[in-house]
């Protein structure tokens, strides 16, 4: 599920890192959350062969969790599917995140979040966050895995299965999401895994 607003200028490199992903195409479908555009974002998606799920029009205020509660309410009723992955729509995957996801949850995992790395280091403030993927995967991600302890939700690179994303919906009214649906997983006891070999690429500002 690719989570998108006015990204006509980046969303097509993502389609094209998921559909480049190492993985059975049968397997696995492309979904476009397409939150208010008002630009060529849903457009681009649709000749790109994703299928578009437009979170607009009367009744429809816009936000992140919302689109994402809307979007996969409509997913979650076709009864097709196994897990979500998700992802914003200036990420890229790289190609072994399906791979890396499905060993983990054939290994028992529920709720996992892939490895954030940055797809960008064109300026200082670039090479800053990218550092500090960096500590966060060393010092926070990986000792935490060890421990048994759960993740960190990055809202990008995050597999959630099919019962999970059932039980526990996004928040429509919060401002973080992610870390809305990480403090919620814990206290009900989900705990969250995280795959050093599922790499999402996260764009950073220049």
């Amino acid at each position: 599920i690719l989570q998108a607003y006015n990204e006509e200028k980046v969303v097509r490199f993502s389609i094209e890192s998921l559909m480049k992903l190492s993985y059975p195409a049968d397997k696995f479908d492309i979904f476009l959350v397409a939150d208010h555009c008002t630009d060529a974002t849903a457009d681009l998606a649709r000749s790109a062969g994703v299928t578009v799920l437009e979170h607009s029009g009367p009744g429809l205020a816009p936000g992140k969790g919302r689109a994402l509660k809307w979007a996969c309410e409509r997913i979650l009723a076709m009864n097709k599917y196994d897990a979500f992955c998700y992802f914003d729509a200036d990420s890229l995957a790289h190609p072994d995140f399906l791979e890396a996801m499905n060993a983990r949850l054939a290994a028992g995992d529920s709720a996992i979040q892939g490895r954030q790395l940055a797809k960008n280091t064109g300026c200082l403030l670039a090479k800053i966050l990218a550092s500090g993927h960096y500590i966060t995967n060393r010092f926070f991600q990986l000792p935490k895995q060890a421990l048994g302890l759960s993740a960190t939700l990055h809202g990008k690179g995050m597999c959630f299965t099919t019962e999970i994303a059932r039980k526990h919906h996004w928040d429509e009214t919060c401002l973080t999401e992610d870390l809305e649906m990480q403090m919620r997983l814990i206290r009900h006891g989900v705990r969250i895994s995280w795959a050093v070999d599922a790499v999402v690429y996260d764009e950073e500002p220049e």
